[in-house]
């Protein structure tokens, strides 16, 4: 989430209760036993770690200052080494708006405690302790004193017992310290409620890689709702994942990459349950790694050599699959394989023609070009999804059109072209079925079929021999089902 513009106006905490602890950091707030002396305000730096990032408006304390004085000493410890008129000078650890206010109402000095001997820690611990107890500090604010404090090695549970905060509303103070500062201030500008940086800080911890998605979904404009909603789902997955994969690893069975299982047999049809094959010296598992599907989805549990292993349901099955195919002949094998060539080549040809079409100068071509376009828009604008195809590969020497507006069409082509079947199993499929998806696919490609002769196309012979199987099965007229 892209950093903005942090609000002047301060989003206050919940004060903590007064710590009744007796420790070195809370005493030195206590003046009683301190000497007060007055330090120039020239001698006085602001603390580095200070949780509190914004003094605010000092215009009616500096106001106030001007007519009574400062009324409650600053705490000081020793800073660096100075030089020339202030050769010492002092850090403040509580009183940095006081210290401000003087300096703004044009008092020279003002009454501090110098602090001997205290650790970082020490500081670090009554700067946030007096700021909580003023009610003074943005969550935000809180959560970096209290990551500071985390960092100089102090435990949760004595972080909660030295704010007087919860153990749980500790922890959520530093999950949110780490989130980034876009963050921060869209919770600042109220652009985002408190509880959902905290769910972003919840899933950041979680998966870092689930977290980043996110971020990138957010910067790209997605609702936050759904976005969360989703990367809640990918940890479900993440975490079923890890679970499934200590599983597969503790069955022994030997893990195998794609190609390997390319020539592995699957051991379900063969009726063997992967807990009864995992003595088999042919026993393998595969796992894909798609991520929009769980591990456990895309594990096959295979054997590498059936044949020799498990004979006898080898055979069977080879005998069934035979009787499956009712005695298809070497020729009508050979016949779907052509089939198959045509249809691929087929597609390869009409896009190469439509890409050339789009990109090349010629008498005609815009008229061409326009009828295609005109169905593009159609497609586009009709009440269905689709995806552009600007990840298909053009033919070698062509790019893009820079035209928008054609490079658009051609985008939507792929997608078009998807009514039209690619392999025979397709092509049969559609023009067999009466359902009324196949019976739309055969009506679109019959359409499609005629913006591209009104183009100027030829069609190709397994084209027009499509063409005549589709259009006697479900004739079309003209106002037929769009592509």
């Amino acid at each position: 989430m892209s950093p903005t513009t942090t609000s002047k106006k301060r989003t206050p905490v919940k004060a903590a209760e007064p710590s009744m602890s007796k420790n070195t950091a809370v005493d030195a707030l206590a003046p009683a036993s301190a000497v007060l002396r007055e330090i120039s305000v020239d001698q006085i730096d602001s603390h580095p770690s200070n949780p509190r990032r914004e003094l605010g408006d000092l215009s009616e304390l500096a106001a106030s200052i001007r007519e009574q004085g400062i009324l409650e000493p600053v705490l000081l410890v020793p800073g660096a080494q100075g030089s020339g008129k202030f050769p010492s000078r002092y850090t403040v650890i509580a009183g940095h708006r006081r210290t401000a206010a003087a300096r703004e109402a044009g008092v020279a000095t003002v009454p501090a405690i110098i602090r001997e001997g205290m650790t970082e820690a020490e500081q670090l611990e009554v700067m946030l302790v007096e700021n909580l107890h003023r009610s003074d500090l943005t969550v935000f604010e809180e959560a970096h004193g209290m990551r500071g404090l985390f960092d100089f090695g102090m435990k949760r549970t004595e972080i909660a017992k030295r704010t007087g905060r919860a153990i749980k509303t500790v922890g959520q103070r530093l999950a949110i310290a780490d989130l980034p500062a876009g963050v921060e201030a869209s919770v600042a500008n109220k652009t985002m409620t408190l509880d959902e940086a905290i769910t972003l800080a919840d899933i950041a911890g979680r998966n870092k890689g689930v977290y980043d998605d996110l971020v990138a979904q957010l910067d790209a404009g997605e609702l936050r709702a759904w976005a969360i909603n989703r990367a809640f789902q990918s940890l479900d997955r993440l975490g079923a994942d890890k679970e499934w994969m200590k599983y597969v690893d503790s069955t022994g069975v030997k893990q195998i990459d794609i190609e390997a299982r390319r020539t592995a047999t699957d051991i379900k049809p063969l009726g063997i349950k992967p807990d009864a094959h995992t003595a088999c010296p042919g026993a393998a598992v595969y796992v894909a790694t798609a991520s929009y599907w769980t591990k456990k989805e895309q594990t096959d549990w295979v054997c590498t050599d059936p044949a020799t292993h498990h004979p006898e349901v080898w055979e069977k099955l080879q005998a069934k699959r035979t009787a499956a195919y009712g005695g298809v002949s070497e020729e009508e094998r050979e016949a779907r394989a052509q089939l198959d060539a045509d249809l691929e080549a087929a597609v390869a040809a009409r896009w190469s023609w439509i890409c050339h079409l789009f990109t090349e100068a010629g008498t005609g071509r815009d008229q061409a070009r326009s009828i295609i376009v005109a169905a593009a828009v159609d497609y586009a604008t009709d009440d269905r999804c689709f995806s552009l195809g600007e990840g298909s590969t053009l033919p070698d020497g062509i790019n893009w059109p820079k035209d928008q507006a054609l490079a658009l069409a051609l985008a939507v082509v792929p997608a078009i072209d998807e009514c039209v079947p690619a392999s025979q199993w397709s092509y049969g499929n559609i023009v067999r079925s009466q359902n009324t998806r196949d019976v739309t696919a055969r009506a679109a490609a019959l359409k499609w079929f005629k913006v591209l002769e009104a183009a100027g196309y030829t069609l190709t012979d397994v084209e027009v021999s499509m063409r005549e199987a589709f259009d006697q099965a479900a004739p079309v007229d003209e106002g037929g089902a769009a592509a």
